[in-house]
């Protein structure tokens, strides 16, 4: 029995980071490693990835880090993802689904879905359900393997529009933003509710407001308006830390649906625990993403 108090192990563990390179992920990348996990991240930018692959050998050169390219906003390059981790890890203890974005002007991906759903929720959602064969290999019912999904507290003034859920009749940037932090919270609770008492837990949490280039990457804010609110934000290192607590936390092994803030359960906004938005999320999605069976 693992005490309360005691941080799990996570030697030889395999744990998924999504956005890898940059930002909290890698952080949330530096920190896996230093615990013993084999680590893989994904990203974009493969000078990013090999920068941080060198920092991190330099540090521990017995470390197990692996860089996997790919476009999350791409359903496709999920899906082939998804093909690489089950291949070469047929055993995966934890997925951490951090990439994100925020976008000032209306995008479309490559699929022809609004580009801050595609990357925030629906890339969340397919990569997640394509890897349950290897989390569910690799678990017990005495060590579950885990999804942990990176929300924010925007989730609280976000709604669900059933009608326009594409912003195609008004699009706003933060509007969609909180819209797809709620959806990631829905999401994390009725899949929690599906797998129920299964050798999986899902659960989600806000990092904090982290103080990246995120608010101006994307056209979102002009760059003064951004720094100064960078001013009053967390650094990525602080921020990695509230999602390793939740990791590392004996107490936490075995809960699912649940959410946390800088590594403490709280409950999230009434509307992310309306069933009738989560089902009608997750049908739009398995439409969306072309999965129709249940998890």
């Amino acid at each position: 029995m693992i005490e309360a108090d005691t941080p799990l192990p996570l030697s030889g563990k395999a744990w998924l980071v999504t956005g890898g390179t940059g930002g909290i992920g890698a952080e949330v990348v530096r920190g896996l490693v230093r615990l013993g996990a084999e680590v893989v991240f994904v990203g974009r930018n493969e000078q990013l990835a090999a920068a941080l692959i060198r920092d991190v050998l330099a540090d521990r050169p017995q470390a197990s880090i692996t860089f996997l390219a790919a476009d999350l906003g791409d359903q496709g390059q999920v899906r082939r993802l998804a093909e690489q981790v089950m291949r070469r890890w047929p055993r995966l203890n934890g997925l951490i689904n951090n990439a994100g974005g925020i976008y000032g002007r209306r995008e479309l991906s490559g699929d022809g879905i609004e580009r801050t759903m595609a990357l925030n929720h629906l890339a969340p959602f397919l990569l997640t359900r394509l890897l349950l064969p290897v989390l569910t290999a690799a678990a017990s019912p005495q060590v579950p393997s885990r999804v942990i999904v990176v929300s924010s507290n925007a989730h609280r003034s976000g709604r669900i529009d059933t009608e326009d859920p594409e912003g195609a009749r008004g699009y706003q940037g933060w509007r969609a933003y909180r819209q797809s932090k709620l959806a990631n919270l829905l999401f994390t609770y009725e899949l929690a509710w599906r797998l129920g008492p299964a050798v999986v837990t899902v659960n989600a949490l806000h990092p904090g407001f982290v103080a990246t280039g995120i608010g101006t990457a994307n056209g979102l804010l002009p760059a003064p308006v951004w720094w100064l609110a960078k001013r009053f934000g967390l650094s990525p290192e602080a921020s990695a830390a509230t999602i390793l607590r939740v990791v590392t936390a004996a107490e936490t092994l075995a809960k699912s649906g649940r959410y946390y803030v800088r590594g403490q359960q709280e409950r999230s906004a009434p509307a992310s625990y309306d069933r009738d938005t989560a089902r009608w999320l997750w049908e739009w999605s398995e439409r969306k993403t072309g999965l129709r069976h249940c998890a």
